[in-house]
C-alpha cells in the first residue's frame, strides 16, 4: 500500500474542483497536490499541509515537479498533447474522459505508456460506485446473467460557453457521453461486442456539434446494449438490466452525488426488492484503485481498459459516419 503519493493536476477545471479534489483529499495516501493552470489566480481550497506547488503553465509544471501521478483535466482536444508530454516526462497519467478523440492517436499514446512502463488510466468512474458491484453480486446470487442493458443519459442544453459546445475543443454529445455507451457492456457482460451500430440524431445549427446519438451493441449469446444520449431533453440518468429471473434499475447511475444515499430497485422472480447504500464517492474509489495498482506495478489493466473502450467508441463512430452518409 502506498503511504505517500503526490499528484500534479494539469488544468484546474470545474470537474476537478467539484469532484476530483474532494476525492483526493479524502485519501490519506495523497500527501501533496500540485496545481498547474494557465490562469494566474486559481481559488482552490487545499489544506496547507497538503498544498504542493502552483505553476502558471503546464510545461513548467512537468519540468519542475518530480515524476508522480499527473491528472489531466483539460478541454477534450488538449488531452492527447498533455498526456503524451506527461508520459515523456516520466509521470503516471490519469486523464479525464474522453481520454482521446482519435483511434490512431489512442493507439500511439497507449504504445508510449507501455514503452515507458507507466500507468495510463481514463477517469470513467461510474462503475466504482458500490451499487454497481451489488448488482453484479445480485445476478450471481441467483445464478443469472445479464442479457439486456438499456441506458439513457440526457439533459437540457448546456450554456453556449461550455466547451462541450465547441467543435474545436472536442465537444459534442458523442465525445462527452460516448464512454457511458460503451462501458456498461464491459462492466456487466465482461465482454467486447461482436457488432456495433450508432446514429447521430441531431446537430446544433449554430455550433455544428452533434447533440444526440443512439448506440446498439450486440454481444455473444444474444446479449444486447441499447442507449440514448442527448444534450436536448429533460434530465435522465438511468440504466436498466434484464436477465433470467431478474431485472434491475439504477437511477441515477452515470453521475452521482457523493453525499446522497442510493437505492436500487430489483425484481427477483417477480418479487420486488430495494437495496439502499450509504453515500459513496466513486472518484475516491477509482483513484484509490489506480494508486494501489501503481504501488504494486499492476497498472496494465488500466491501459487495457482504456484501449478496449476506445476501440468500441471507434467502431460506433465509424458506424455513425457511414449511416450519416
Amino acid at each position: 500500500m502506498v503511504i505517500n503519493v503526490e499528484v500534479l493536476v494539469i488544468g484546474v477545471s470545474s470537474i476537478f474542483c467539484r469532484r476530483v479534489l474532494p476525492a483526493l483529499l479524502s485519501l490519506p495516501c495523497v500527501s501533496k497536490i500540485h496545481l498547474a493552470s494557465t490562469r494566474t489566480l486559481v481559488d482552490v481550497d487545499i489544506p496547507e499541509s497538503r498544498q504542493g506547488n502552483f505553476f502558471c503553465g503546464y510545461d513548467m509544471a512537468l519540468r519542475e515537479t518530480s515524476p508522480c501521478i499527473a491528472y489531466i483535466s483539460l478541454p477534450n482536444n488538449l488531452h492527447a498533447e498533455w498526456t503524451r508530454k506527461a508520459l515523456l516526462a516520466g509521470f503516471h497519467v490519469i486523464v479525464d474522459k474522453p481520454a482521446f478523440l482519435d483511434w490512431q492517436e489512442t493507439l500511439s499514446i497507449v504504445q508510449l505508456a507501455r514503452q515507458r512502463n507507466l500507468c495510463l488510466a481514463e477517469s470513467t468512474v461510474w462503475p466504482f460506485h458500490p451499487q454497481v458491484q451489488a448488482v453484479r453480486h445480485a445476478f450471481e446470487r441467483i445464478g443469472s446473467k445479464p442479457r439486456s442493458i438499456q441506458a439513457v443519459f440526457s439533459f437540457p442544453p448546456l450554456p453556449k460557453s461550455n466547451f462541450r459546445n465547441s467543435p474545436a475543443m472536442g465537444g459534442g454529445s458523442f465525445h462527452d457521453l460516448g464512454r457511458y455507451a460503451v462501458t456498461p457492456g464491459r462492466v456487466f457482460f465482461q465482454d467486447e461486442p461482436m457488432h456495433v451500430s450508432a446514429d447521430f440524431l441531431s446537430t446544433d445549427r449554430e455550433t455544428s456539434i452533434d447533440t444526440g446519438f443512439v448506440m446498439t451493441a450486440i454481444y455473444s449469446g444474444g446479449r444486447t446494449f441499447q442507449g440514448f444520449f442527448s444534450f436536448e431533453t429533460e434530465y435522465r440518468n438511468c440504466l436498466s438490466i434484464l436477465g433470467q429471473g431478474m431485472s434491475v434499475t439504477l437511477e441515477p447511475v452515470f453521475t452521482f452525488s457523493n453525499v446522497l444515499v442510493s437505492e436500487i430497485d430489483i425484481r427477483v422472480n417477480s418479487h420486488a426488492e430495494r437495496l439502499v447504500f450509504e453515500p459513496a464517492d466513486s472518484f475516491a474509489v477509482f483513484f484509490q484503485a489506480v494508486i494501489d495498482s501503481i504501488s504494486v506495478g499492476g497498472w496494465e489493466i488500466w491501459i487495457d481498459i482504456l484501449e478496449r473502450d476506445a476501440h468500441v467508441i471507434h467502431l460506433a463512430a465509424e458506424a455513425a459516419k457511414e449511416r450519416k452518409l
